[in-house]
């Protein structure tokens, strides 16, 4: 009976052995693709750069009308309610645009949600420039390809110039 316990015991250490080596040359492959990631400065948002919005017009919350022009240098910032990573870059979005860090661009904040569903971070954002939200923001969104949040964007000459999950990245892009 000791035998057939320590048969089995060294079946099930031999396949454990066997997942974690499988588990480790995977996150070698991901650690190699994310080095690479990061080594040309990288983001899921690179494709967007280069690409011209396809057209649009919506209404911010204070009704103003926005649409794509492609003359103004625009940064425009994509938060979603209940995102948390959307509420960590409000700030420093905020604070990037009151030091003037990206003077000569018109501000546009697009918030993905319902109406009125995250007054707070709508409310942090707000002052800054026009703000949609709802389905106007569902619209902004589609037209420049955003699909993940948050999202920066710098455009000139009606073409998005730089692209960043993160907004200290997209600076860093500018400069």
């Amino acid at each position: 009976m000791t035998a057939g316990v320590v048969a089995v015991v060294l079946v099930v250490t031999a396949v454990n052995l066997l997942i974690t080596f499988a588990v480790l040359r995977r996150l070698r492959e991901h650690d190699q693709r994310l080095t690479q990631l990061e080594g040309r400065g990288g983001s899921h948002l690179d494709v967007l750069i280069g690409r011209e919005p396809a057209p649009f017009a919506v209404h911010g919350i204070d009704g103003a009308r926005v649409g794509h022009d492609g003359a103004a240098a625009s940064l425009i910032g994509f938060f979603s309610v209940g995102c948390s990573a959307c509420h960590d870059q409000a700030g420093p979005f905020r604070q990037a645009v009151e030091e003037g860090r990206f003077a000569g661009h018109d501000v546009l904040v697009v918030v993905d949600g319902p109406p009125g569903g995250d007054p707070d971070l709508v409310g942090q954002l707000s002052g800054l420039g026009v703000v949609v939200e709802g389905e106007q923001a569902q619209t902004v969104a589609a037209a420049y390809g955003v699909i993940a949040f948050p999202a920066f964007l710098t455009t000139v000459g009606g073409k998005v110039a730089s692209a960043a999950p993160v907004i200290a990245m997209l600076r860093r892009q500018l400069v």
